[in-house]
């Protein structure tokens, strides 16, 4: 098993407007995750972590607890192996 992995996840709900998307950031930051949040035109926000598995198992449940003042109805998740460029910091796509 791969010691580090990329998580691509499309999260569902009432998670724009609210807050999640920097719950996110401080989340990656803790957990000592890279990648992106970015709200969606479909009301969604996609997600993309890499680091280390255990801490992307956080990460998702984390994403799927969300921030306190949105309700996340559904995350589709998978993870894929790190292959080629990595990015070197979690940032919020505006």
């Amino acid at each position: 098993m791969p010691s580090r992995e990329r998580l691509i996840a499309t999260v569902q709900g009432h998670v724009q407007g609210v807050g999640y998307r920097v719950y996110v950031q401080e989340m990656a930051d803790r957990l000592g995750i890279r990648g992106s949040a970015k709200n969606l035109k479909d009301g969604t926000v996609e997600v993309i972590g890499e680091g280390r598995v255990s801490s992307l198992d956080q990460f998702e449940v984390a994403l799927r607890v969300g921030s306190p003042a949105s309700t996340v109805r559904r995350v589709e998740a998978r993870r894929e192996p790190l292959n080629g460029h990595r990015v070197r910091s979690f940032k919020i796509d505006w």
